[in-house]
């Protein structure tokens, strides 16, 4: 697969995931199916974050390798754009459940990029 091909297809995630969690946040009743409004509105939030996040990531990897960048950038790009995505949400939901600390913050930090260097010694360990 192609990096543009790719790129495209995180694009075109974005624009339909916003798009869907703007008619979520307009036109759906939370309070008929709490449980079912907030899977929807977490599952496309956490689409559209994600999907911007990656696009943003690799065009500042590109930048910074001088525009010498390969298709792992895209896939790690991806992993770090959804570990940023994660902690914002598990911020939010703190937030919402009244647990929100700053030590609570600090841990769901430090444990997503624990899974980050787990996860990037996986892959990068025989090379």
């Amino acid at each position: 697969m192609k990096k543009k091909i790719l790129l495209t297809i995180l694009l075109v995630i974005f624009s339909v995931s916003s798009f869907t969690l703007f008619l979520i946040l307009n036109y759906m009743n939370p309070y008929s199916s709490y449980t079912i409004a907030m899977i929807s509105i977490l599952t496309t939030f956490l689409l559209s974050v994600t999907s911007f996040l990656t696009i943003s990531i690799y065009f500042l990897k590109k930048v910074y390798y001088r525009w010498e960048v390969f298709m792992g950038h895209i896939f790690s790009s991806f992993r770090q754009a959804f570990l940023l995505t994660v902690y914002i949400i598990s911020i939010i939901i703190f937030n919402r459940i009244w647990v929100m600390w700053w030590t609570t913050a600090w841990l769901a930090f430090f444990i997503l990029i624990f899974i980050e260097l787990l996860v990037q010694n996986i892959m990068y360990r025989d090379q």
